[in-house]
């Protein structure tokens, strides 16, 4: 692609070949085998020519076709996108390694957080625990949307939720008296807290090796809150 684009390039100006090995202080007979692609561009050379052109090297070395002068990247990140692309496919995995490393912490540290209300006791996604309406305990989640609408964290004990909420996931619930039928909630039944969907009169489990609970009006049933997701 490079051999391409600086012949395409070389034509625009109007100049031929020897010109061009003139301008870049180069061999004829190096510049023809570029144009050629006999020869792999150097990070030096393909900075040369980015410069003399104003063009980015993530266009010359066919990356992107969109056209981006050099006022839009600096010539520290002009080299290292065509070291990059210069390097073999093992020291790609490397570079792609340490970069998502470092994104994930640079993100991690400059994530924006809030306090929110744990609960000190479980959620069963199983066979139910104690879950009272007494939260001393608070914890440090990430300011998102989902989190904002939320008032307590609450810990899920068991897998009768999975595949989508296991056993020590920690979910944020919205507290609301109600939701709607499909929708996943904390209900309380005889004081023991239940993470499960709301079918029409009974509390559905998503795992199958599971049943569902069914909704006898002679028990104390409420309704907790709507789980929003997890963290």
């Amino acid at each position: 692609m490079f051999d391409d684009r600086l012949k395409n390039l070389r034509k625009e100006q109007g100049y031929t070949m020897k010109q061009m090995a003139k301008i870049f202080n180069i061999p004829y007979t190096t510049y023809v085998k570029y144009e050629n692609n006999q020869r792999e561009p150097s990070s030096e050379f393909l900075i040369l020519v980015a410069r003399y052109f104003n063009i980015t090297c993530d266009f010359l070395l066919g990356i992107t076709n969109k056209r981006r002068t050099l006022t839009d990247i600096n010539d520290d990140d002009n080299l290292v996108i065509s070291k990059y692309f210069l390097i073999d496919e093992h020291g790609k995995k490397i570079v792609d390694y340490v970069i998502d490393e470092e994104y994930k912490r640079a993100n991690s540290e400059n994530r924006l957080q809030i306090k929110m209300k744990y609960a000190s006791c479980c959620a069963s996604a199983g066979f139910g625990e104690r879950l009272e309406d007494n939260y001393s305990d608070t914890i440090i989640v990430s300011d998102n949307k989902n989190n904002r609408k939320a008032d307590i964290a609450i810990k899920i004990s068991g897998d009768s939720m999975e595949p989508v909420y296991s056993d020590g996931d920690i979910v944020v619930v919205k507290k609301q008296n109600s939701i709607g039928i499909g929708q996943t909630g904390v209900f309380i039944i005889n004081g023991n807290g239940f993470i499960k969907k709301l079918g029409k009169n009974r509390l559905i489990s998503i795992n199958e090796k599971y049943d569902d609970i069914i909704l006898n009006e002679n028990d104390d049933i409420r309704c907790y809150g709507l789980v929003l997701g997890k963290l």
